[in-house]
């Protein structure tokens, strides 16, 4: 069973969530501490759950494992005899129902908070836990309705770096939805598209420029450019910002304390304008343009 959109944990799993790799692959895969408008019980409840997925080359008898939510408590529910095959899953729904001998579904005697807490599978033993989320006092983050969350099972690459790419820098919102759902190869390119490589819009990586290096120079009503700047030395207040796109919309400062400053390299070496977010700011004078 897979519900999306799964909240994959990745880089980031050891503060969350830690997996023991050494005992038999049977871990906790995701979990719904929400649920709302998905999977339903044999009570017709929109119960919360916990995925449970042997990740190993064998089967898997679950007797004696547990579920709990207290990491004080390991042994809070315990699974009855089920056998897990290699790759397959199984959902416990997490309802407080506790139902370990249903010939249908399994619930444990606890639900899941969604505010974040603490989640275990464990083995027979009651002491190795097997996957957990919330260790060391912390615990999984707050929950979103009908969003599951997990560990990442799977990485798949959908677009990779230096893959051909087209862009268009829309001139308005004429275009609505016209190039989406399904129309995306019948949008013709012309000249108001950008042919390249990813990425695009963000550096792949420090120092390496975006592939799409020039922007629309037409119907631009103000265009202020840092690179434009000129008798600045790097960290100097500036009074006044010229406009590029021809109409004279210049941007002015006259009052000493609201002046921005000027980066030389403030961006990936490019030229930045620094505001303070406080009370720095520039005037354009009033345009019906604008």
């Amino acid at each position: 069973m897979k519900i999306v959109p799964l909240f994959l944990v990745a880089t980031f799993a050891a503060a969350i969530a830690s997996l023991d790799t050494c005992q038999a692959q049977v871990l906790i895969s995701e979990f719904l501490a929400a649920n709302s408008n998905g999977l339903l019980d044999e009570d017709g409840d929109s119960s919360d759950w916990i995925e449970i997925f042997n990740a190993g080359d064998e089967a898997v008898d679950l007797r004696g494992w547990h579920l709990t939510d207290q990491a004080d408590s390991l042994t809070k529910w315990t699974f009855p005899e089920v056998i897990l095959e290699a790759g397959a899953y199984v959902t416990v729904f997490a309802s407080g129902k506790d139902r370990a001998d249903s010939p249908s579904q399994l619930h444990t005697d606890f639900q899941l908070d969604a505010g974040g807490e603490y989640l275990a599978l464990v083995h027979p033993d009651g002491i190795t836990i097997a996957t957990q989320f919330g260790p060391n006092g912390t615990p999984y983050p707050e929950q979103f309705e009908d969003i599951s969350f997990g560990v990442g099972m799977q990485e798949i690459s959908m677009v990779a770096t230096g893959d051909d790419v087209s862009v268009l820098i829309p001139q308005g919102d004429s275009l609505g939805s016209t190039w989406t759902g399904g129309n995306e190869d019948t949008f013709g390119e012309d000249e108001h598209w950008f042919s390249g490589t990813t990425a695009v819009g963000y550096d792949a990586e420090i120092g390496q420029q975006p592939a799409i290096a020039s922007i629309p120079t037409t119907n631009l009503e103000v265009w202020l450019r840092a690179d434009a700047i000129t008798g600045l030395s790097d960290g100097a207040p500036g009074a006044a910002w010229t406009d590029q796109s021809g109409n004279t919309n210049d941007a002015t400062q006259a009052t000493s304390n609201y002046l921005p400053t000027y980066q030389a390299s403030g961006l990936n070496g490019l030229p930045t304008v620094r505001f303070d977010g406080v009370d720095d700011h520039f005037l354009i004078a009033s345009n019906a343009g604008l």
